[in-house]
């Protein structure tokens, strides 16, 4: 009876300080060859691309707060914000759209790249079929970080993941990503392999 009051006293004091007496399991990280798919990476094209829509449309602003009233025809004043937003839409809100509408996707399983404003398209490579990967990089790219990262199954065109930010990190992660699915899916047929096996086989 005290053994079981002193431990009663015990969790009431643990209780007042605040204490949990309930232990908290990790997260188990996904296994070699879990069914389980794991989104590594989303990303877009490096930002740099942005720095000329950027630069038109501040340019266009400033066109917008002081050429108005200063043409010399009536017309070309009436139809200045017109031309000012056709050309705000054609050189700055449109290459935005476009960059943003193209995305990168890196999973545990496979590449997705998704793409497209009106008509939206996608393209998947599993690590399975096995590839290889190489990398592009202009000076530009160079100084920025980025670079282009094509994927070649040897079947069909290079999946190609245009000026991607961390270049050489997307290319290490795709190498390695691509030895774990291959080694996850040859251990199982290595294994029904040796069960058929016969002891005098090679």
């Amino acid at each position: 009876m005290a053994s079981g009051a002193g431990t009663t006293d015990a969790a009431a004091w643990q209780s007042r300080r605040g204490r949990s007496t309930t232990s908290v399991e990790p997260i188990p990280a996904p296994k070699r060859g879990s069914t389980q798919e794991h989104t590594v990476a989303r990303m877009h094209a490096s930002g740099r691309r942005l720095v000329l829509p950027v630069l038109a449309l501040v340019v266009l602003a400033a066109a917008a707060g002081y050429l108005p009233g200063k043409l010399p025809e009536a017309w070309q004043n009436q139809a200045l914000p017109f031309a000012i937003g056709a050309l705000a839409l054609l050189l700055g809100v449109v290459p935005f759209l476009a960059w943003l509408s193209r995305i990168y996707t890196i999973t545990t399983r496979r590449v997705v790249v998704r793409s497209g404003l009106l008509i939206r398209t996608k393209q998947e490579l599993l690590f399975t079929r096995g590839f290889d990967v190489t990398m592009r990089r202009g000076p530009l790219q160079r100084l920025a970080g980025s670079g282009d990262v094509a994927i070649d199954s040897g079947a069909d065109e290079p999946l190609v993941l245009k000026d991607v930010p961390g270049a050489p990190l997307v290319q290490a992660a795709l190498a390695d990503l691509m030895e774990v699915s291959t080694h996850a899916v040859g251990t199982p047929r290595q294994q029904q392999i040796n069960a058929t096996r016969r002891p005098f086989d090679p």
